[in-house]
């Protein structure tokens, strides 16, 4: 193992076995994180990591640890951010103990009348094609 970098997750899965990390990469994920709240996507430019390594950081700084039940001792969702597409998919994280984030769900009245709004809009564009 190089000097500086340390191993990330464990061989027991019979996978692809522990990564290392390196303490630069490390560093600035760190740094990242303490200017505020920070995504995957963000996490990933500000660190260079690939997207398994980056996984397997966030799952154990994510475990919960002494406190047990229902905190994450280092790392939590902050909140969740919307995607391009409207849906509320991209967690946010923070360094610090706490409660994740609920993911906002989306009322069931909603899903249907988006449903019912692309399905009578593809049903006017196919009907104008012909």
């Amino acid at each position: 193992m190089a000097k500086h970098s340390f191993p990330v997750g464990h061989p027991s899965n019979g996978r692809a076995g522990a990564r290392t990390l390196n303490a630069n990469a490390y560093s600035h994920f760190i740094a990242r994180l303490l200017k505020g709240n920070a995504t995957r996507a963000d996490l990933h430019r500000a660190a260079g990591m690939g997207p398994v390594l980056l996984g397997k950081l966030i799952d154990q700084l994510r475990a919960r640890g002494a406190t047990g039940g229902r905190y994450n001792d280092v790392l939590h969702i902050e909140s969740w951010k919307r995607d391009a597409r409207g849906y509320a998919t991209v967690a946010a994280f923070t360094l610090g103990p706490g409660v994740d984030a609920e993911k906002p769900i989306k009322p069931r009245e909603h899903v249907v009348r988006d449903y019912l709004e692309r399905r009578e809009r593809r049903s006017n564009k196919q009907g104008a094609k012909t």
